[in-house]
């Protein structure tokens, strides 16, 4: 089943200072239950969206989201403490129509990363369709540690409701050089512009 577009405010935060955030343990540690996936991967003249097929869903702070898609930008669209990644993916998840819930895991180099090499070379470069034959492992996406910086967003579209909770996993996967560089080529550079906290409260989950 391929899912529309659900496109999110990314405007209202890049730029994270561990300084500036306060520890809510209130925040609950994410359930994931993802499983593997053949996927839609679209290339939309913006960015790699992969359509999922099959149920798969996050519990997040008592309710259970359901995984829409997931894409990629380049570069981050987060800097944490001045720092900026060279990739992030985006995992959007909708509870009902007016709550939703994205989860954004950031790269960084270091080693070879399974789902590139094994998808990089078909992904679509120009605005096209590719359909994949061999299914993802969706857990092999995220890190091992869960914890995260939490804020609230909005959606684009009118009337822009702040109807969208913002998850970004502190620590970044790994992919090589020539991975990153190439994503960086398809992706010409498709992410927000770093933007300042506007006020915004930032918190943060320890897994404790």
């Amino acid at each position: 089943m391929i899912f529309p577009n659900v496109v999110v405010n990314n405007n209202h935060l890049s730029i994270i200072s561990t300084n500036n955030t306060s520890t809510r343990y209130i925040l609950r540690q994410p359930e994931f239950y993802y499983g593997k996936s053949l996927t839609n991967i679209l290339n939309n003249g913006h960015t790699l969206q992969f359509n999922i097929e099959g149920y798969h869903s996050v519990k997040l702070n008592w309710k259970d989201y359901r995984l829409l898609q997931f894409y990629y930008h380049s570069l981050s669209e987060h800097k944490i403490d001045g720092e900026q990644m060279p990739l992030g993916v985006h995992f959007v998840h909708q509870h009902n129509k007016t709550d939703y819930a994205v989860i954004r895991v950031m790269y960084k180099e270091g080693k070879e990363n399974p789902l590139l090499k094994s998808n990089l070379d078909k992904f679509p470069i120009e605005k096209e369709v590719y359909n994949s034959n061999k299914p993802i492992d969706l857990l092999e996406i995220l890190p091992d540690n869960k914890i995260y910086y939490h804020y609230n967003g909005s959606l684009t579209t009118p009337p822009c409701n702040e109807v969208v909770n913002f998850y970004l996993l502190k620590d970044p996967i790994e992919a090589s050089k020539k991975q990153l560089d190439r994503m960086s080529q398809m992706l010409n550079n498709n992410h927000t512009p770093v933007q300042n906290l506007n006020g915004r409260r930032i918190s943060f989950y320890l897994d404790q």
